[in-house]
């Protein structure tokens, strides 16, 4: 009750200031920063049966991804941050090319948590002036693919590799 009361309050107060109730701005037709939010239910061994794992993508004002990061439950209820993604945007031989760079986030230098690069998810995608992904590398695979003038795909190639490195 008195929780109710004191937001009553602030609200009465707010318009007694001139604060109008509701400032948040409508980006539904103009281009702006967005949010997309992608959601994995269950895991590997198909014993989880809620939620498990939540992607945010970030995307700024082009329409091209900023940061992205990846937050997981793993034993507890809670979810805790997995991977940060910072991507970089280029243009090379007339396509626009995003790369990632992620890193994960957990205890590293004794015992102290922190971020740590992480070469194995790293990745670049190129797009052509259509907006169509054409290329993209990660270090497991390439895959390459082809349109139509008709935006129809017409080839699509698969090149898997493996990562080797000493340790």
């Amino acid at each position: 009750m008195k929780r109710l009361l004191r937001l009553t309050f602030i609200a009465t107060l707010l318009a007694l200031l001139g604060v109008p109730a509701v400032s948040a701005q409508d980006y539904s037709g103009a281009p702006g920063r967005k949010l997309v939010c992608d959601y994995t239910i269950g895991d590997a061994m198909g014993e989880a049966t809620s939620i498990t794992k939540q992607q945010h993508y970030f995307y700024g004002q082009d329409n091209l991804p900023l940061r992205a990061q990846e937050m997981g439950k793993g034993l507890t209820s809670e979810y805790t941050l997995s991977y940060y993604f910072l991507y970089s945007a280029a243009e090379e031989d007339g396509l626009n090319v995003v790369s990632s760079t992620a890193k994960q986030w957990g205890k590293y230098n004794y015992g102290d948590f922190g971020f740590k690069d992480i070469t194995t998810k790293n990745e670049s995608k190129s797009y052509n002036a259509d907006g169509k992904l054409v290329k993209h590398v990660t270090p497991l695979y390439t895959s390459l693919l082809e349109f139509n003038k008709s935006s129809i795909l017409t080839k699509f190639s698969f090149n898997k590799f493996m990562l080797y490195w000493l340790l």
